[in-house]
């Protein structure tokens, strides 16, 4: 996918608007659950999404072919989250939204329970744990590109990956 993904691009460098539909439906799911891993909130991180994509397309022309355009998507939706939480800190407080369901119920091709898992894992993990678990679990990012992509060790990626799991399988069996 990767290799496909690649050859996408270097059509969009080139100011080939066909390849764009291709190349959103290959990378969207990891750069919505990336936005959504810091904004939790289904409908805002779908804006959030579309003006990733609308930055990427200005600046295709300037992005370096040998870097990995999924993770310089991915960082354009950071950049745009950490911007928004900026701009609406005092307006917005997420993390004192007293029901849950409403912010990840009408997450994209939702399945059913899969709100329960978001909402079991927001409330066991702590929110570098959640990141790793999402890029990892939903974006199928290797430990390795997840360790290049946040800017931390590999063995703390692999560690932190290592005990989220440890914390949800508690937590899951509590819940049973």
């Amino acid at each position: 996918m990767d290799e496909r993904i690649n050859i996408l691009f270097e059509q969009l460098k080139k100011n080939d608007m066909s390849a764009f539909d291709e190349f959103y439906q290959l990378t969207k799911r990891q750069v919505y659950f990336s936005i959504f891993a810091v904004i939790k909130s289904s409908s805002l991180s779908e804006d959030i999404m579309q003006d990733t994509y609308v930055k990427f397309i200005k600046s295709v022309s300037k992005i370096d072919s040998q870097k990995n355009v999924t993770s310089y998507l991915i960082t354009i939706g950071k950049n745009l989250c950490i911007d928004y939480l900026r701009k609406n800190s005092r307006v917005y407080d997420l993390e004192s939204y007293d029901n849950y369901e409403d912010v990840v119920g009408d997450t994209p091709n939702r399945e059913e329970g899969q709100s329960d898992v978001f909402k079991i894992m927001r409330e066991t993990l702590n929110d570098k744990e959640f990141e790793i678990v999402i890029l990892h679990v939903v974006d199928e990012m290797t430990h390795k590109e997840i360790a290049k992509h946040i800017g931390r060790p590999l063995g703390s990626v692999t560690w932190a990956y290592n005990n989220a799991m440890k914390k949800l399988r508690k937590r899951m069996e509590r819940e049973k």
